[in-house]
């Protein structure tokens, strides 16, 4: 069958292949901007809602999320701003020619870089403890995180999520096991962990400077990898985050084509502002297609759980679709190109059957041979 397959579609599958890597990359620029109250309800109510009892939705929390919580030390978590002008108060008193003013300006990598390099290690883990451990999440951020989500990705290395005393946490720079079953109800903690920094004397697992940015491409590759795989085959929200300079993450998606694939999930970006074209462009590059402009990020909580909290899960129900299918091998060949270029999805239809390809095996399970 593949010999035959190949026989009849070798002549046009370099163009098929090229037409179909242009197709791809059209599709991968159509962005949904949605900022009407109502239609985000109705969005909600039947995308989000289905992702959701199927198991399907990971949540990916950024720094914005905990800004201004209070920690175990009764400060607020920083924002970004406020972390860079506390790392410039920091290099400025140990080099006092270096203005706050003029660090300020720089570029947060580049303070963040200087920040650790300048600063002793007792001065930089006291930082790390008074600003990021003992995060306290209240009300509709809290009921959001303790939803029945199968595990959440998170940039923060602040433990707000872990004090919900709901996910274990997952270190980046281990090795991490393939079954993702002995993982559920995690936390993967794509940049470090402040309470693992503080705890041990020679951890040097946050990414703040271009330096650690730099030294998780090269040593964090197994939560990378986790990452990349959810990214292809669930769909993922993005809340508190602007994507912006995450070197690893951009790396890792570039590095699998990720624009040019069609994988028919939902990237989410929500946000409190339309993005002009230039932020689409960027939001482009990290595979978004829907995006949630928002007035209110309460509102938007409430709205999310009122739509989450009745679900009822069903554990059969996400693959009673696979019972009792029919399977339709078509020898169409403009069907067959598509198949083979990419360009056709192989699903179920609605009258539970399976078109399929020529150069599709069929293949039997026996005990013994």
């Amino acid at each position: 069958l593949l010999l035959r397959a190949d026989k009849q579609l070798k002549a046009d599958s370099n163009s098929d292949l090229q037409k179909a890597t242009n197709d791809n990359h059209l599709q991968s620029a159509i962005m949904k901007i949605i900022t009407n109250e109502n239609e985000i309800r109705t969005y909600f109510f039947n995308e989000i809602k289905g992702y959701y009892e199927n198991c399907r939705l990971i949540p990916f929390i950024g720094s914005g999320f905990t800004k201004g919580c209070l920690t175990g030390q009764r400060n607020q978590v920083p924002s970004v701003a406020k972390v860079k002008q506390l790392m410039a108060i920091g290099i400025n008193k140990v080099d006092p020619e270096i203005l706050v003013s003029e660090i300020e300006a720089k570029d947060m990598m580049e303070v963040s870089n200087l920040y650790f390099n300048l600063v002793d290690g007792k001065t930089a883990k006291l930082f790390i403890k008074n600003y990021f451990t003992g995060v306290q999440l209240n009300g509709p951020q809290r009921d959001f995180i303790n939803l029945k989500w199968p595990w959440i990705y998170t940039l923060n290395i602040d433990d707000a999520i872990e004090n919900c005393n709901k996910y274990k946490t997952v270190y980046p720079y281990k090795a991490l096991n393939k079954d993702r079953t002995l993982l559920s109800e995690s936390v993967f903690k794509l940049h470090g962990d402040a309470n693992l920094e503080i705890t041990h004397a020679n951890e040097e697992s946050i990414i703040f400077s271009r330096n650690q940015y730099i030294n998780s491409l090269l040593r964090n590759k197994a939560i990378l990898q986790y990452f990349h795989e959810d990214y292809i085959s669930k769909n993922m929200i993005f809340i508190g985050t602007s994507l912006e300079n995450e070197i690893d993450l951009e790396f890792i998606l570039q590095k699998n084509n990720i624009k040019q694939r069609n994988y028919q999930v939902d990237r989410i970006f929500l946000t409190d502002e339309v993005p002009d074209k230039f932020k689409q462009h960027k939001l482009d590059n990290f595979g978004i297609n829907v995006v949630i402009v928002v007035k209110d990020y309460t509102r938007f909580y409430e709205t999310i759980l009122e739509s989450l909290s009745s679900v009822k899960f069903d554990p059969v129900k996400g693959v009673s679709v696979f019972k009792n299918l029919d399977f339709n091998f078509l020898n169409e060949k403009e069907f067959n190109k598509e198949c083979i270029t990419g360009r056709r999805e192989i699903k179920i239809l609605d009258n539970s059957s399976i078109d399929l390809p020529i150069f599709f095996c069929q293949r039997d399970i026996t005990d013994t041979i």
